[in-house]
């Protein structure tokens, strides 16, 4: 059975897909399989791990619309162009998943559960990507996983996102999930030469003493690099204080 881990918070741009991309990228580089899914309609996964949803035959959304589709028939595999690796499989997503996210009612909570029950016998590890905004796409991920990962950027407003999702894994526990544990608050795009930055962690450090991940993630703009050529940052740039950092994160469920 693989662990389940959602990476999730109410609130766009705070690296939350890269987050994902590199976590999946980092058990590939562990010989481990793992499974990215991804429920944002954005699909920026997808797309940063270098698949185009146009071109897909099919997505996640179509799972959501046709009783008549195996989850495997729609999982696509990378070895970001170095063979012998790993592959990391993905799950993706498409523009087509807002209308799937807008006509969900609470009797399908746990329908990613039930999709991710057909396949999760064959993984190590499946990472799930969020919308940025409250849905019920975060609370079937929610009640599917058994971690929650929360990625923060340091700002003015880092501590009102971290409240919201708290509250929302709280409503899952009470309900569907009540062994679900949060793995920890990461916060992202950290960059010590300014006080904003400072002032943040000390923040979610002194809030959250027992959730902080010290070994945060720094800002750089190769983010936005690995992006454009598909390939998470710890598969470009291995060395780099980001990717040793990601590769520590994996490393504590190896």
């Amino acid at each position: 059975m693989a662990i389940i881990i959602t990476v999730a918070i109410q609130k766009g741009g705070v690296g939350k897909t890269a987050t994902v991309k590199n976590m999946g990228a980092s058990y590939s580089h562990y010989k481990k399989k793992a499974l990215v899914v991804d429920l944002d309609p954005q699909a920026n996964a997808t797309t940063g791990l270098g698949f185009n949803p146009n071109q897909l035959e099919r997505t996640i959304a179509d799972l959501f619309t046709s009783n008549a589709i195996a989850v495997k028939d729609v999982i696509v595999s990378t070895d970001f162009g170095q063979p012998g690796r790993t592959p990391l499989d993905v799950l993706p997503s498409h523009r087509g998943m807002s209308d799937v996210i807008r006509s969900m009612n609470a009797r399908q909570t746990g329908m990613v559960k039930s999709l991710l029950s057909e396949i999760d016998s064959e993984y190590d590890y499946i990472i799930i990507d969020t919308p940025p905004t409250e849905s019920l796409a975060t609370a079937n991920a929610l009640v599917a996983s058994d971690y929650v990962l929360i990625p923060v950027q340091p700002d003015r407003d880092a501590m009102d996102g971290v409240v919201e999702i708290l509250r929302a894994i709280d409503e899952v526990r009470t309900g569907l999930n009540p062994g679900l544990k949060v793995m920890g608050i990461l916060p992202t795009m950290v960059d010590l030469r300014t006080s904003l930055s400072k002032f943040a962690l000390d923040e979610i450090r002194s809030n959250y003493p027992a959730l902080m991940i010290e070994d945060w993630i720094p800002h750089t703009v190769q983010f936005g690099d690995s992006s454009l050529y598909g390939k998470p940052l710890v598969v470009m740039n291995p060395g780099h204080e980001a990717s040793e950092n990601y590769m520590k994160l994996a490393a504590r469920f190896l």
